[in-house]
């Protein structure tokens, strides 16, 4: 009946909007931090151009996210990877999708 899609409320403006595409995602481990792991991240940099995880239900439900691949995790040491487009991402700022089953 809903053809496969789901219902989601429009922070911006409290509209809603139908889509068949959309996401579960968690705080990634860092041992699967890894060249190529598509990966979901806060649009929010903080110290040193390194994008953050919020800091606030709030600021995490209102501010814009984005996806990126893993390029280099050889600064992982100084808490941070490397994505697509050239931003540092906090480790612990880094969720990944959840496999639906």
């Amino acid at each position: 009946q809903t053809k496969n899609e789901a219902e989601f409320l429009k922070v911006a403006d409290g509209g809603d909007m139908w889509t068949k595409f959309y996401w579960s995602t968690r705080i990634a481990n860092k041992e699967e931090l890894k060249i190529g792991l598509l990966v979901i991240a806060l649009d929010v940099a903080g110290d040193e151009d390194v994008y953050r995880a919020p800091e606030s239900k709030d600021e995490a439900r209102t501010a814009p996210w984005f996806m990126a691949k893993i390029t280099d995790v050889s600064d992982m040491y100084k808490g941070y990877v490397t994505v697509s487009g050239g931003y540092k991402v906090a480790v612990g700022a880094i969720r990944v999708a959840v496999d639906k089953k």
